[in-house]
């Protein structure tokens, strides 16, 4: 995640799938992260251009879903 002039920040993952680059806009993103029950969360994603279910790890019946946005200075 990365948040206008800061560095983005790397995050531990276990990933099931073919590798992807997506990113989200924080003020979105932080908020779902934090209402989550537990230390861990899955992100469910489909495709970088579908929402993304954001699932508490802990409580699975806590979802909200989260728009990826497009990835500044590319064309992917």
């Amino acid at each position: 995640m990365s948040d206008g002039g800061r560095e983005p920040v790397r995050l531990r993952l276990i990933a099931e799938g073919s590798g992807l680059r997506i990113a989200f806009d924080p003020a979105v993103l932080l908020p779902a992260l934090e209402a989550g029950v537990g230390p861990d969360v899955l992100l469910e994603i489909a495709s970088v251009e579908l929402p993304v279910v954001v699932r508490s790890a802990d409580q699975g019946s806590f979802t909200t879903l989260v728009m990826p946005v497009r990835r500044s200075g590319t064309e992917d």
